[in-house]
């Protein structure tokens, strides 16, 4: 199986390099990041990852919810969310099968060894990537 494409959205810049550089040893490809909703969207738009790891509170005016809105109405991509706030005072997520995870921060890559196979095994079972 080819390497996941991931695109990471974190306004953090060194949690965005951790989660960067766990992935990559796990065998992802990392093809963009961004620090806020309104950078990422197009460079999703053009990067066309098999998952967007989004933290859900950005810089800027759109949240990571927005953002993965955005992915969502194409008919490829899949989406997780990283978080930092308590998960009961999180708006409503978007139920799509194609929204594999919620990890909680700081996220450990146990944590991302288990998403990258979900993802792996959401493109094996045919569900809508690029």
């Amino acid at each position: 199986m080819e390497k996941l494409r991931v695109f990471i959205v974190e306004d953090e810049l060194i949690l965005g390099l951790f989660v960067s550089r766990i992935l990559e040893r796990l065998g992802a490809e990392i093809v963009g990041s961004a620090a806020s909703g309104e950078t990422a969207i197009p460079l999703i738009q053009r990067a066309k990852p098999d998952l967007a790891l989004l933290d859900i509170r950005l810089s800027g005016s759109l949240t990571g919810l927005d953002v993965a809105r955005t992915v969502l109405e194409s008919p490829k991509g899949l989406v997780a969310f990283m978080t930092a706030y308590d998960l009961s005072q999180l708006p409503g997520l978007p139920e799509d099968q194609r929204v594999l995870a919620l990890l909680s921060k700081p996220v450990t890559e146990p944590d991302l060894a288990r998403l990258l196979e979900a993802a792996a095994h959401a493109v094996l079972a045919g569900l809508p990537t690029s």
